[in-house]
């Protein structure tokens, strides 16, 4: 299994370490992480009907789409996130 404490808070950075995980590894991982001030839209979400735009770059907000599906979530260096890939197991 590969661990991971990420101490980078781009989130574009952030969900593309987490994609290159999920894609390029044949591993398990595990992943700890934060974002600086983001808005995280899932996979299908319409950013126009989930986001008032002008707001968010108003308050200096990232906004960015994740891989994975549900709602919008608003992320800050307060809150850890993290990811677990596990190879053909279930939970």
């Amino acid at each position: 299994m590969i661990y991971l404490i990420n101490k980078n808070t781009d989130p574009c950075l952030n969900h593309a370490i987490e994609e290159f995980f999920l894609r390029d590894t044949k591993e398990d991982v595990y992943s700890l992480w934060r974002n600086e001030k983001t808005l995280l839209l899932g996979k299908n979400q319409d950013v126009y009907q989930e986001i008032d735009i002008p707001e968010a770059q108003k308050r200096n907000i990232q906004i960015v789409r994740r891989l994975s599906g549900g709602g919008t979530v608003y992320t800050d260096p307060s809150n850890m996130q993290y990811t677990f890939i596990a190879r053909g197991r279930t939970f």
